[in-house]
């Protein structure tokens, strides 16, 4: 082939060549000790910041950490001029963006810096590189950080003197978790714990007296009773004639109540303590046959339990008439007592009531075959049960009490701060929690009402303005909240945070699987409870029942029974039977009560 074909034009001639000086070029690259394709430190610098600034993080900073008291620290940036213009130019980004948020194109850059203010462009720069400073700080200094950063340098002077490629000095303080450490070893605590002062046969003799009077048998007295007067322990058959209204100072209004269909006209009426609305049987003593007296009662307020009134309606539905209604329950299953504020609710009534008679009660004998007969059990069993009871509930109350004990000398010998994250966080869960149980009640009130009158809400019908509606109304409400509250919150979470840090440092373990069952049993007894948060409840109640004992069963722990009066209360079992004890060291206990239906029967099972 003649040489002037492979000339400078030749591909393959290129290629050659191209090769040739390639190598000659590693050959020289290596002889100065650099490796192919090396850049210049600086050069390499710049494409590093070029990747993280494109993946949005910063993989060092120049950081110093100083602590900011009450369980804080103050992270201490310089950030280099590099950054301070990359973060820069994102915040006009982020503006040309808003800007032209319809449209698929960025709005010019130059529109942004005329239009916008220049503060709202520095300060958009602050919030976005402060985010990514404090994230990689945490991650570089492993500070176990919570809640959201604050920057300490005034706006007005960061305005004044920022400029887009000059570095900046940014102080940010953030809160910890705190660490908390004891004054002294909690295993070396010394607790003194009180139990209540039971006489030996204080409960075993409130409940053979309760026994006595649910199984009197009544007698009419020999003298016809005309002239007899009523007395405690008597039966008394009185007629309601009428019945009124009282207002809170006790005045009787002009108001006549109706009874409502589960009124009886005629009822019996004994004489006991604790059987009868307050104030019925005061009223009755001394009464004779045939007398009509006033009597001051406090009535029980019930409502309809959820679901009866349904039943009967679409029992009326179906075909049959109002009086023709037949729902099998008790008068104490159809309806519940209405509480508030946790105690149950009572009206004030004035009754005008006639005697029609009065009749003696004879109690039984409680031996062996009274036992036999109404309990299948013997005498000495039946008291083993009511003496197991005893024993429970008293274990039960030194138990609690030795907890409070030890959680009271936890909280004098431990060192730390709150920080206020913890606290304003806890608030705003139990404020939020409070709310929706207002918003709750509020609707079921409304649901009563609308049952009640048979009204029904229209649809469309708008709602009265509320204090959620009015975001000023709603930040007083929370300052208030926050005032009343903030004490108790202090305390349940410095409790929480010892408690949780003994339970880290001997590795106490929690049941995960009681936890779930008990979630799910609560969850199919109320569906509108919040999962997690239950969870979250069951999860803490536990955590301080089982540190609390584990300190018990290593501290040093003095029972010592306390000389002031205390009420006992003890149920029997399967039996519907509560007795309550006022017990005074050497005292004989006073009369007690019973819960529930007067008239069921003592029967097991």
């Amino acid at each position: 082939m003649p040489a002037a074909q492979h000339d400078a034009a030749s591909p393959l001639s290129r290629s050659r060549v191209d090769g040739a000086r390639l190598r000659l070029l590693r050959r020289d690259v290596r002889a100065f000790g650099k490796g192919f394709g090396a850049e210049e430190p600086a050069k390499r610098e710049k494409v590093k910041r070029d990747k993280a600034a494109s993946s949005g993080s910063i993989p060092r900073v120049d950081v110093t950490v100083a602590d900011g008291g009450n369980s804080s620290v103050v992270m201490k940036f310089n950030v280099p001029s590099f950054l301070v213009s990359e973060y820069y130019e994102r915040s006009i980004s982020t503006f040309q963006q808003a800007i032209n948020h319809f449209k698929k194109t960025e709005a010019p850059r130059q529109l942004v810096l005329d239009k916008v203010p220049r503060e709202s462009i520095i300060r958009k720069m602050l919030d976005l590189l402060c985010v990514q400073l404090v994230k990689t700080a945490i991650k570089q200094k492993d500070i176990q950080a919570i809640g959201e950063p604050r920057l300490l340098n005034p706006l007005e002077e960061v305005y004044s003197t920022f400029a887009p490629n000059e570095g900046l000095t940014l102080d940010i303080k953030m809160d910890v978790f705190p660490t908390v450490k004891f004054s002294k070893s909690w295993r070396d605590i010394k607790v003194r714990v009180a139990k209540p002062p039971v006489p030996p046969d204080a409960a075993w003799n409130e409940t053979v007296k309760q026994l006595k009077s649910i199984h009197a048998v009544p007698f009419d007295y020999e003298d016809g009773n005309l002239l007899r007067r009523a007395q405690w322990g008597d039966m008394v058959e009185v007629e309601l004639q009428e019945c009124y209204a009282r207002n809170e100072t006790g005045e009787v209004l002009n108001e006549t109540i109706e009874m409502g269909q589960d009124y009886q006209k005629v009822v019996s009426v004994i004489l006991e303590k604790g059987w009868n609305p307050m104030g019925l049987c005061e009223g009755l003593i001394g009464i004779k046959v045939g007398d009509t007296r006033p009597v001051n009662v406090e009535l029980p307020a019930l409502k309809p339990r959820e679901g009866f009134v349904e039943d009967e309606q679409q029992q009326q539905e179906e075909g049959k008439g109002e009086g023709d209604v037949k729902i099998n329950h008790d008068f104490k299953d159809r309806y519940e007592w209405i509480e508030e504020m946790g105690l149950r609710a009572t009206i004030p009534v004035q009754m005008i009531l006639r005697c029609v008679k009065i009749r003696g009660r004879k109690q039984p004998e409680v031996d062996d075959a009274f036992m036999r007969e109404r309990t299948n059990t013997t005498l000495a069993e039946f008291r083993s049960m009511i003496d197991g009871q005893v024993d429970e509930e008293l274990e039960k109350r030194a138990v609690k009490a030795r907890r409070g004990a030890i959680q009271n000398e936890l909280s004098n010998i431990a060192d730390f701060e709150i920080p206020e994250t913890m606290i304003d966080r806890q608030l705003v869960e139990m404020f939020n929690r409070r709310r929706e149980e207002e918003k709750r009640r509020e609707e079921e009130k409304r649901k009563e009402i609308a049952l009640e009158t048979g009204e029904e809400e229209e649809e469309g019908e708008e709602d009265e303005v509320s204090e959620d509606d009015d975001p000023d109304a709603l930040m007083n409400k929370f300052a208030k909240f926050k005032e009343e509250m903030r004490p108790v919150v202090v305390r349940q979470v410095a409790s929480s945070l010892i408690l949780q840090t003994i339970r880290e440092s001997e590795k106490i373990p929690l049941d995960e699987e009681t936890i779930r069952r008990q979630a799910r049993e609560a969850k199919e007894r109320a569906p509108e409870l919040d999962e997690k948060i239950l969870r979250e409840r069951l999860t803490a109640m536990q955590l301080h029942d089982r540190v609390l004992d584990f300190i018990a069963s290593t501290c040093k722990v003095e029972y010592y029974v306390d000389e002031r009066p205390t009420r006992l209360r003890v149920q029997s079992g399967d039996y519907s039977m509560e007795s309550v004890i006022d017990t005074v060291p050497g005292v004989v206990p006073g009369p007690g009560r019973l819960r529930g239906d007067i008239e069921k029967q003592i029967v097991k099972g």
